[in-house]
């Protein structure tokens, strides 16, 4: 329904499609792993500098310079492994399938509890929105006739005089 309820399921679905890639499985997740550990340790070792560094602006525009370098270039080496598409859109889809069942149960479980859900809430709020504009509407409306009602009187005082 959602595709791979867990995540061995997912992993055995992204191992499934991978066979007809130059790299296996097991190496992606090794590649990958380096890729985001060196990633990591590189930022550790950046952010570990600028603490013991007196406050100035420039440590802080060096260290967001090398953060956004070394995460380009983690990007890149990962973009340009073989099946990262294939790996990507199978972990993008069993991720986006494990969000619909936990809104699903979590949409269950409040409403078993006769908590509001989110879509409750919203729904009320349209209905306080549309109330809201007749009410102005009436008001207008009232405070129309009421201008009338004292016209006319007025006009209807004139007259008897």
């Amino acid at each position: 329904m959602w595709g791979c309820e867990t995540p061995i399921e997912a992993i055995s679905e992204v191992k499934e499609l991978s066979k007809g890639d130059n790299m296996n499985t097991t190496d992606f997740f090794k590649e990958f792993y380096a890729t985001w550990s060196e990633h990591n340790t590189n930022m550790m070792k950046n952010f570990s500098n600028l603490t013991t560094e007196s406050w100035k602006a420039e440590s802080y525009e060096k260290f967001y310079r090398s953060w956004s370098e070394d995460t380009s270039a983690m990007m890149e080496k990962l973009m340009r492994m073989p099946g990262f598409a294939n790996y990507s859109w199978e972990i993008f889809k069993n991720t986006t399938g494990f969000q619909e069942a936990f809104n699903q149960m979590t949409e269950a479980y409040l409403k078993g509890m006769n908590i509001p859900t989110h879509k409750d809430l919203s729904e009320l709020h349209e209905r306080l929105d549309y109330l809201d504009d007749k009410l102005e509407e009436l008001e207008s409306k009232m405070q129309s006739e009421k201008k009338n009602c004292h016209k006319r009187k007025k006009e209807e005082e004139r007259i008897e005089q």
